[in-house]
C-alpha cells in the first residue's frame, strides 16, 4: 500500500506546507448539477531530467469551461498585451515589471493579474487532480523491471499514474459518466503517451468506461490548459528544497471548497511501489 495520507478538504483547507499530501475523494458538491462527460484539463511542469516533475489540472464540465474561456479572454483584455498565461515566464523575476507586451503599473501590478486568474479558475472548476514524482528518486529506486511496467522515464511514469489515479477515484465514487482528457501538447511525448492510453483502454475494461477521449491541445489557444499550468506551477513549488510556504495562501484559494486527488511519489512511496511491482 503506497504511503498516501488521505484528508478531506474543509472550506479552508488544512496546511499544505512541508511534505503533507492533500488528498480527498473527487466529488461534486450537492448543489452542483452535472450530467454527461466531464473534461479534465492537465498540464505538466518540470522535465524528466529535473528534480521534480508534476502533472496537474482541473475537472469541470463543458458548459463551465465555455463560460470560463469567455471570462478568461475578458480578463486578459484588462491587461493589454497579455495574450496568455505561462507561469514559468510570468513569475520570473524579469517579468515583475513587464510580461509579454504589457507593462505593469502600481495600480495594476503583476500580483493583481495572478489574483484575478486564481479567482476565475476557482469560480468555474469542480475539482483538481495532480500527480508528481521525485525524478532523481525514480531513477535511483525503481528497478529496470519496475520501470518497464510504469514507463521508460519519469514523464511517462507520471502520465500513466495520473490516469490510474483519476480512474480509481471515478470508480470509487461510482461516477456514471466518462471524462475527456485534454493535455497540453508535447511534441516529445504526445505520440508515446497516446499509445499508453490506447493500450491501457484495451487492457483494462474499466478504462473504457472511465475515459471517453484524449486530446493534446495548444495551451496558447485553449485557456483551460493555462488554468492547469497555474495549478501545476504552484504545486510543484511546494516540493522545492528551499520552499518557505510563500504560496500556501494562493494554493488554498485555488483549492477552496474543491475536491482534489493529488499524489506525490517521494522516495518512500517509490520504494513501496518498487516492491509491489517486483515481488513475485
Amino acid at each position: 500500500m503506497l504511503r498516501m495520507d488521505r484528508v478531506v478538504i474543509s472550506p479552508v483547507p488544512t496546511s499544505l506546507s512541508g511534505g503533507e499530501e492533500l488528498v480527498c475523494i473527487l466529488s461534486v458538491p450537492n448543489e452542483v448539477h452535472v450530467r454527461g462527460m466531464l473534461q479534465t484539463c492537465l498540464d505538466e511542469t518540470g522535465k524528466w531530467k529535473d528534480r521534480h516533475l508534476l502533472f496537474a489540472g482541473w475537472v469541470s464540465d463543458g458548459n463551465r469551461w465555455q463560460l470560463f474561456q469567455e471570462e478568461w479572454f475578458s480578463l486578459l483584455e484588462e491587461f493589454p498585451g497579455v495574450n496568455s498565461i505561462h507561469m514559468s515566464v510570468l513569475m520570473h523575476l524579469s517579468s515583475e515589471k513587464k510580461y509579454q507586451d504589457h507593462v505593469f503599473s502600481e495600480a495594476r501590478p503583476r500580483q493583481k493579474l495572478i489574483n484575478k486568474c486564481v479567482d476565475l479558475i476557482s469560480k468555474y472548476t469542480l475539482g483538481a487532480v495532480a500527480c508528481g514524482v521525485d525524478c532523481e528518486a525514480y531513477r535511483r529506486i525503481l528497478s529496470k523491471e519496475a520501470q518497464r511496467q510504469t514507463g521508460r522515464d519519469a514523464h511517462v511514469f507520471v502520465f500513466r499514474r495520473t490516469l490510474k489515479h483519476i480512474s480509481d477515484v471515478l470508480v470509487e465514487i461510482k461516477w456514471p459518466y466518462p471524462t475527456a482528457l485534454i493535455f497540453d501538447d508535447n511534441h516529445e511525448y504526445a505520440v508515446e503517451c497516446y499509445g499508453h492510453y490506447s493500450n491501457a483502454r484495451k487492457a483494462f475494461e474499466q478504462w473504457k468506461k472511465t475515459f471517453g477521449s484524449i486530446t493534446f491541445a495548444d495551451d496558447e489557444l485553449y485557456p483551460p490548459l493555462q488554468a492547469a499550468d497555474v495549478l501545476a506551477w504552484f504545486l510543484r513549488k511546494r516540493h522545492g528544497a528551499s520552499y518557505d510556504g510563500r504560496y500556501d495562501r494562493t494554493i488554498k484559494r485555488l483549492l477552496h471548497n474543491k475536491a482534489a486527488e493529488t499524489h506525490y511519489y517521494d522516495e518512500q512511496s517509490l520504494i513501496e511501489l518498487n516492491e509491489q511491482l517486483t515481488t513475485p
